[in-house]
């Protein structure tokens, strides 16, 4: 009877522990397009003498959209970082959520796209390619591409 309760109170809670469990993807699937991490930056990243910046990174799930290519010429909004959803110019080529873990994927063919990160109801990308592109990843054909998306709420 000992050896029994034994395997009740070890074996059985391990089992069920592993059986709730779900494997977190970070590989991609994809042949074409775009994968990898969304992260979002936090605290405080000020340069100190001597001290390293107090401030973090962390994966989170969010909502990833592509874009075809979009400069800011195009974008009529005063704020340089935050876009209204509703009034892109360009079309919405795909979407897809992040993971708890922050990975994403989205099969794309090849071609030139704009992605954001959805961020408090609006579209959110801090990077440019000095051409006034929003955000621009390029996909060639036969690959599949890794990006980190960046939530910058960090104080620099």
């Amino acid at each position: 009877m000992r050896r029994h309760a034994y395997l009740y109170l070890t074996v059985l809670p391990l089992f069920l522990l592993a059986a709730g469990c779900t494997k977190l993807q970070t590989e991609p699937t994809i042949q074409e397009g775009i994968y990898g991490s969304v992260i979002e930056r936090y605290g405080d990243w000020m340069p100190m003498l001597g001290q390293y910046p107090k401030g973090g990174e962390r994966p989170i799930k969010r909502e990833v959209y592509v874009y075809e290519y979009t400069k800011m010429s195009d974008v009529k909004s005063f704020d340089y970082v935050h876009f209204d959803m509703d009034t892109m110019p360009t079309a919405l080529v795909a979407r897809t959520q992040s993971g708890e873990n922050g990975f994403f994927e989205i099969s794309l063919p090849a071609g030139t796209y704009s992605v954001f990160i959805q961020d408090e109801g609006k579209l959110y990308c801090s990077n440019g390619d000095g051409l006034g592109g929003l955000n621009p990843i390029t996909v060639k054909s036969g690959e599949a591409r890794e990006v980190t998306l960046v939530l910058d709420h960090a104080v620099y």
